[in-house]
């Protein structure tokens, strides 16, 4: 285990197990390099060498507000495969710890892909596609299987919680408003609804508590900011107080999601 500092100052802690061919786990938001132990271990007793690293923010690593892109973690990560002269390594993502790396060669490169919307048929059984646009990200889309009456929204839904968005990469509060709005037209009283945070297996009642808060906030915010309020200020104001109890039980707590939602308004 130790530290590199990067080229802006920032200390990355990592883990570096065993020798051999060289395995690297990038962990997702909010995580950390411990959420890898499991597979660090095991690979460990098949004799490769296992590092995982905590990214900047999370962890043991500096906890800074600034950089927190996928440029920067990328950079990260070469800075700490540069210190540990890793050769032939192989790496593996979790969410955004998938977006660390180089570009796949053109035969990597998917020759199927879709705009809007996408149906399949597998084994006989259906499957329709749907991209939202801005929403978590600007690449969400949900999963239907309509037979069964069963669709997956991935992180257009946090059950439960309040949920991360991510502006980086194209993300906004209004998106993720039009995509629960989306979702609540798609799906009936009957509908299994899974979630991509949260509560796994949903139902409609709270796919609709989830778009009501989202509004609920957002009207708040947008209010406070029409006065003139400063971000700090906006977020003293408590505009998501009403929500919390339900909501605001995980690592994005009130005061976390009211910036996000102010970034957007």
């Amino acid at each position: 285990m130790g530290t590199i500092t990067t080229k802006d100052g920032v200390e990355i802690f990592y883990k570096d197990w065993g020798k051999g061919q060289p395995i690297v786990f990038s962990h997702g938001w909010p995580l950390s390099a411990d959420d890898w132990d499991a597979q660090l271990l095991f690979f460990l007793g098949k004799g490769y060498r296992v590092i995982a690293h905590d990214r900047r923010g999370h962890g043991r690593s500096s906890q800074v507000g600034d950089g927190h892109d996928m440029d920067h973690y990328a950079d990260d990560l070469a800075a700490v495969t540069a210190r540990l002269d890793l050769q032939n390594a192989i790496h593996v993502g979790h969410s955004t710890g998938g977006y660390n790396f180089v570009a796949l060669p053109p035969g990597g490169i998917p020759t199927e892909t879709f705009a809007d919307e996408r149906s399949l048929k597998i084994n006989g059984s259906s499957i329709a596609l749907k991209h939202y646009g801005p929403a978590h990200t600007d690449s969400d889309i949900s999963v239907t299987f309509p037979e069964a009456n069963v669709v997956h929204l991935a992180d257009t839904f946090w059950n439960g919680i309040y949920p991360f968005i991510d502006y980086s990469t194209g993300g906004s509060i209004d998106g993720m408003i039009a995509a629960s709005e989306a979702n609540l037209a798609a799906t009936n009283d009957e509908t299994i609804v899974i979630a991509g945070h949260g509560k796994a297996v949903g139902n409609k009642a709270e796919l609709r508590e989830f778009r009501d808060m989202l509004a609920g906030i957002r009207e708040n915010v947008a209010a406070l900011k029409k006065q003139g309020r400063s971000r700090d200020e906006t977020v003293a104001a408590k505009p998501s107080a009403a929500f919390d109890a339900k909501f605001g039980n995980f690592v994005i707590d009130p005061a976390f999601f009211t910036r996000l939602v102010c970034e957007g308004v």
